[in-house]
């Protein structure tokens, strides 16, 4: 079970490893220029064959799980976990990378393990981390350059104590456990 999410982490390692050498050669375009390097054009064709389709067949929104025995046999973490999260695909043209895929969380609450249902007592929130793309930018007479960027991009959900939770309720949250 465990060994799924490593090799999912390790897959995500190799290929932010491989995208930041190619970002690092980008680091020299932010020149004007009239034509995408081949390095990132063989990439593109490879990985997006077709981006706007990709970004018409997004799953549809998933709703927060019943709690069941079957949510613990899951081989994924994101089923498993007390703040469960599905992945949609963010497309932009007109970035590097084109195709992101973002965790979003499917409930408001989190698994309150004493009554095997989702409760309000804790929140789920994304868990982020900052990545760099770059955003093509038109200079005139048909040049271009990239331009780079720092975004946040949801790579999980965790529960965390709501908004505005005193430390009395959380006293009285820590004696009902």
């Amino acid at each position: 079970m465990q060994s799924t999410w490593l090799l999912f982490q390790v897959g995500v390692a190799i290929l932010s490893l491989a995208e930041s050498k190619e970002m690092a050669s980008l680091e020299d375009m932010s020149e004007c220029r009239h034509e995408i390097p081949h390095h990132i054009l063989e990439k593109r064709l490879k990985t997006n064959r077709n981006p706007v389709l990709w970004g018409k067949t997004r799953p549809a929104k998933h709703h927060c799980p019943e709690w069941s025995p079957s949510l613990l046999a899951s081989s994924n973490v994101h089923d498993r976990s007390l703040s469960p999260w599905a992945y949609r695909i963010n497309v932009e043209l007109g970035r590097f990378p084109e195709i992101i895929f973002e965790a979003y969380c499917l409930c408001d609450g989190c698994l309150d393990w004493r009554d095997l249902k989702f409760t309000l007592n804790f929140s789920s929130v994304p868990v982020t981390r900052t990545e760099k793309v770059y955003r093509i930018e038109p200079c005139g007479n048909g040049k271009f350059k990239y331009v780079p960027e720092w975004i946040e991009v949801a790579i999980a959900c965790t529960c965390v104590a709501p908004k505005g939770a005193t430390s009395k309720k959380m006293n009285h949250l820590n004696k009902a456990l």
